[in-house]
């Protein structure tokens, strides 16, 4: 989510989110620009398996975040689709204000490491 930043220095307890279905995992992490076309993966969090709805995820210690980081959701090879839901502006279930810059890429878990 790309202009979803963090507007200063600060500590995340917790992640909220809506689970879709209930199988597979997703990963929420956070970002940050090295530059305008490079992102660095510093922390993530295991999404578990759980039933569809609204869940909170928390972190074993305050995760430390820098201002201009941003958050991002990915997937490992075998995840199902709907995960973490989302939507697009043609569903017309949000206004489109409501909405985030995305990037979506191709690359899984399994291809990364926080550093």
């Amino acid at each position: 989510m790309l202009n979803n930043l963090f507007v200063c220095d600060g500590t995340v307890l917790y992640f909220e989110y809506f689970r879709g279905t209930p199988e597979g995992k997703a990963f929420i992490g956070i970002w940050r620009h090295l530059s305008e076309d490079v992102l660095l993966l510093k922390r993530r969090v295991e999404v578990p398996e759980a039933a569809v709805g609204i869940h909170r995820v928390y972190f074993d210690r305050p995760l430390p975040v820098h201002k201009g980081d941003i958050l991002g959701v990915h997937y490992p090879s075998d995840a199902p689709t709907g995960v973490i839901t989302s939507s697009m502006p043609q569903d017309g279930v949000l206004p489109p204000e409501e909405f985030y810059h995305t990037l979506v890429v191709e690359v899984r878990d399994e291809e990364l490491s926080p550093g």
